[in-house]
């Protein structure tokens, strides 16, 4: 698999391109959808940019499918993006979802945000809840979902910092560990080590937050937490040179089709990404189990 994410900027109004998502009937479940617009492809390209210009939200950032864009990432699949009332948190999801085409083909369903250049300690809490049911790494039948990826970005001065992490559901080297998470590097997804492994479930919500810092110019990873389990990473990678772009943030979640391209949906709901200037995560050695969704870094902290 191969990690894509690419924006354009051009002063305030940005497209960056990204990610897809589907509709109404998933894999024979039905759900309702709120009555607003969805976002479906274009005539003539797989992706289509988002309708809204971006801006400085924090929380709550899936409420309006305008928002956000999708980008085919490794070919044509087809795919749906709307807004939902089920199942949802807080009475209104996003529903990405890809619905067929091409196999082995990625929707990236992302939203860019205004510039922020005193950031430099990130937070992203994702809560996500996927159908239909899929094995893991093929076992007793194929996988439906291929893997699943959660990424924060930061492009400033010619420099894109990303911070990315990927649910390995069906190895892409026989061996390699899957399901497992892996983490970009700025050049590939590589496996944590000791190796964190996972085989997530369908039919619910599983709430990932990531934290991670820009230090010395370089892209830290502190540490995220998924389904009540909170993992410090403490691993630092180089940010790449992207002089195409203008300065821009953006979160993204990106699905990755298997070998006969099977249709299902991810939701998510309460996505929030807050950022703040200077140190203001405090590592532990030794940090302790969090329930799921639960903030990891203390907002008040004196750091700030």
């Amino acid at each position: 698999m191969k990690h894509l994410l690419i924006a354009a900027i051009t002063g305030l109004a940005f497209v960056m391109v990204t990610g897809g998502v589907r509709a109404v009937i998933a894999n024979g479940s039905m759900y309702q959808a709120a009555a607003m617009e969805n976002i479906t492809p274009s005539t003539s390209s797989c992706g289509k940019g988002p309708v809204n210009p971006p801006n400085s939200a924090t929380n709550n950032l899936e409420e309006d499918v305008k928002d956000w864009g999708v980008f085919c990432d490794l070919g044509t699949p087809t795919w749906d993006l709307t807004n939902v009332t089920a199942p949802a948190l807080s009475g209104r999801s996003l529903r990405c979802s890809i619905t067929g085409g091409q196999p082995n083909s990625h929707i990236h369903c992302y939203r860019n945000l205004l510039s922020d250049p005193a950031a430099s300690v990130f937070v992203l809490t994702m809560p996500f809840y996927f159908t239909s049911t899929t094995t893991c790494n093929n076992q007793g039948e194929p996988s439906i979902i291929q893997a699943l990826e959660f990424t924060m970005s930061k492009w400033y001065q010619g420099k894109r910092y990303e911070f990315a992490l990927q649910w390995e559901n069906v190895a892409e080297t026989p061996g390699d560990g899957a399901p497992q998470w892996r983490y970009w590097n700025s050049y590939e997804w590589v496996p944590f080590s000791p190796k964190i492994t996972q085989c997530l479930t369908a039919g619910q919500w599983h709430t990932l937050t990531l934290e991670g810092e820009i230090v010395n110019g370089q892209v830290h990873y502190h540490r995220f937490a998924i389904t009540n389990t909170s993992h410090i990473l403490d691993l630092t990678v180089p940010p790449v040179l992207d002089s195409a772009h203008g300065d821009g943030l953006a979160v993204a979640i990106q699905l990755d089709g298997n070998f006969q391209e099977d249709a299902y949906d991810v939701f998510i709901d309460q996505v929030s990404f807050v950022r703040k200037p200077a140190l203001s995560v405090t590592k532990q050695a030794n940090p302790s189990p969090v329930q799921d969704g639960a903030q990891l870094t203390d907002l008040h902290h004196p750091c700030y």
